[in-house]
């Protein structure tokens, strides 16, 4: 009788601690074995926070590839974007939520507002202001809102794209142009000239050389000067042969100098450096590349190689790990 008691006492602690415990332990759980919706990169790469339909968010260690907790109170909640802080900003509910790096959900803001439709959100370089890009039957629209949502500063229609630039500058893609914004002060800043399609991707130079890079569905690449001396340059980079049609949200920059430009195709990963005032394609080795639902890291900027995850939907949702490495020629 004590030991069929002893069993199942085992048995019903063991059965607690898989229901309660994955959000207090350390788990080696492969991060391409779990199932996978959403998909985010903290500024610096270290951690990746996931979402599975109503399971909640779960942290990931990017570099060794392992889960560090799934946290709690996330139910329903998908992942927005991190704090320069390290706090994790979501959506719960229609209404946003917040973690702290350490895993403790914080208190919401009181201004906080509902928005059923959120897409994606970023902060600014220091984390005071957030750029919302919510989604609707007709058009997107794109809000500027303080930290805490107390106030909204900027409101822009018909947005598909967005980057930050420097510090209050926002760049945002309205069908087959660029727009630069002052997002603190509200302002339209400068309307850049036409491309030759609907814009497909935006990303950002920083350092020394603070350009918008955009890129059209026609296959050619723009660069947009933003300082206040430079607003008025343009430069047109690769023909459309060179580029194909790139991945959503895979357009990428790193370096001062040289500056490097990659982006993901439907069956290649690309990467160019400027050189000579030209944009010159490197060689990439890869030693196998998926054709389709593939999320990719910030590109390294340690040329050597650039972490890809790739999404599946196969025998559920799944993402696998594929490291692809480049060469640079030499000068």
């Amino acid at each position: 009788m004590k030991k069929v008691i002893v069993i199942v006492l085992v048995v019903g602690l063991v059965s607690v601690g898989l229901v309660f415990g994955r959000g207090l332990f350390k788990s080696t759980t492969p991060f391409h074995t779990r199932n996978n919706e959403t998909l985010i990169f903290s500024s610096d790469e270290a951690v990746i926070a996931t979402a599975v339909r109503n399971d909640g968010i779960y942290l990931w260690d990017a570099k060794e590839n392992t889960l560090l907790k799934r946290l709690q109170g996330s139910d329903m909640a998908r992942p927005l974007a991190f704090h320069p802080n390290g706090s994790l900003l979501a959506v719960q509910q229609d209404m946003f939520a917040r973690w702290y790096a350490d895993g403790r959900k914080a208190q919401m803001w009181h201004n906080a507002r509902k928005r059923s439709s959120m897409i994606s959100a970023a902060y600014c370089q220091d984390g005071s202001l957030l750029a919302i890009l919510n989604g609707s039957a007709r058009e997107n629209t794109l809000e500027v809102v303080s930290q805490y949502d107390s106030e909204i500063l900027l409101t822009i229609h018909g947005v598909t794209h967005y980057t930050w630039c420097q510090q209050d500058l926002i760049a945002v893609a309205v069908g087959d142009s660029v727009q630069l914004w002052d997002a603190n002060a509200g302002v339209k800043i400068k309307d850049y000239p036409r491309q030759s399609g609907k814009i497909a991707g935006l990303c950002f130079f920083d350092g020394f050389r603070q350009e918008v890079v955009s890129y059209s569905d026609t296959g050619d690449i723009y660069l947009w000067g933003t300082s206040p001396d430079d607003r008025r340059r343009e430069r047109k980079g690769l023909p459309h042969a060179n580029i194909g049609s790139i991945a959503y949200g895979t357009l990428r920059t790193w370096g001062d100098t040289p500056q490097y430009l990659a982006a993901a195709t439907n069956d290649a990963v690309k990467i160019w450096r400027f050189y000579g005032g030209e944009l010159q394609e490197l060689p990439v080795v890869v030693d196998k590349l998926w054709s389709k639902h593939q999320f990719y890291s910030r590109l390294s900027p340690k040329a050597g190689y650039t972490t890809v995850y790739r999404y599946s939907e196969g025998n559920g949702h799944t993402l696998h790990l594929l490291k692809v490495a480049y060469t640079v020629p030499k000068s």
